[in-house]
């Protein structure tokens, strides 16, 4: 409604990055708008895994990564007395936590389950000379990205793919069921596992 046609969300907690490309998706379905969604950490792994002291696991909340930020930007609102290192339990090759990279899996759980401290990592190795390398690779690869984002064009939607603002039609489908057609008719019923008392839908593979 503003006349914005490109939206960047730039992100800097671990938690939001679904929620962001949610909204993401329904500002380019619903308006003529591209957006995009980035998280500062990922613009620089190659300078976390060449200045990092900590191993993997040591980068995910009041850390190594994130005190040394801080260290740099507002030294004096950094109280390390009160630094304190806190690791979560590695407890599946699958599932580990960090801003250089996370496993495959993602288990939600209650923090208070996992955490006693409010830390992820070891925040006692942050340094601000630490946080003033990271910071300013993150400020350039952001500028680099938004250059590119800027001058990549909005190419004109196809017509079948065309949808009113507001609109609860769905688009043309062109992935994985393959079937190119619009519709507004609910997917087929799947067949039912009965579990215990109650049931879910049986999963099905893609054809």
């Amino acid at each position: 409604r503003m006349g914005f046609r490109k939206i960047l969300f730039v992100n800097s907690h671990g938690s939001n990055p679904p929620f962001l490309q949610i909204a993401a998706r329904k500002v380019v379905n619903t308006t003529p708008a591209h957006a995009a969604v980035v998280n500062w950490w990922a613009l620089i792994p190659d300078a976390i895994r060449k200045h990092r002291q900590t191993k993997i696991g040591g980068m995910g909340h009041a850390c190594e990564l994130e005190t040394s930020l801080y260290l740099h930007i507002c030294p004096a609102r950094v109280r390390m007395e009160k630094a304190v290192p806190e690791w979560q339990e590695r407890w599946s090759d699958q599932v580990w936590v960090d801003l250089e990279s996370c496993g495959p899996a993602t288990l939600i759980d209650d923090w208070s389950r996992v955490n006693q401290e409010g830390v992820e990592g070891d925040p006692m190795t942050a340094t601000a000379e630490k946080g003033k390398i990271w910071a300013d690779a993150s400020i350039e690869r952001l500028i680099s990205f938004m250059d590119d984002y800027r001058k990549r064009p909005i190419r004109p939607r196809t017509k079948r793919a065309r949808v009113r603002q507001g609109s609860r039609r769905r688009p043309t489908c062109t992935g994985c069921c393959g079937s190119g057609s619009t519709t507004t008719a609910p997917s087929p019923a799947l067949p039912t596992l009965r579990v215990g008392a109650g049931s879910v839908p049986a999963l099905r593979a893609p054809s």
